[in-house]
């Protein structure tokens, strides 16, 4: 997709920006997404952002943020176990917005 296509599925999901001032001075926006509460716990929307490292997440109400990027199979062992993953790390913003289009219309609609 491109800037423009990506820009226009997030306003046609009803995406708004309600990053902070500090959060866009740090390159992380945040957006509230109007969701079906039925599928979301009662909620009637989730809260997705973008951060420049490359990462995306999903913000539940003060919880541990939600880790949403695409993974893949880790080189090394760790000490829990031999089969580990790592996260890919989006550095584009229009490939994190990407993501968060897909997994909004995957998830909730």
């Amino acid at each position: 997709m491109t800037k423009y296509n990506t820009l226009d599925m997030l306003v046609a999901l009803g995406a708004k920006n309600v990053s902070t001032k500090r959060q866009l001075k740090n390159n992380t926006e945040v957006f509230a997404i109007p969701v079906n509460p039925e599928k979301n716990y009662g909620n009637d929307r989730i809260l997705v952002a973008s951060y420049e490292s490359g990462y995306v997440r999903r913000l539940d109400n003060g919880y541990c943020p939600y880790q949403i990027n695409p993974t893949k199979k880790a080189e090394y062992q760790t000490g829990w176990g031999d089969c580990s993953v790592e996260r890919i790390l989006l550095p584009d913003l229009i490939d994190r917005l990407n993501l968060i289009v897909n997994y909004v219309v995957k998830n909730w609609r």
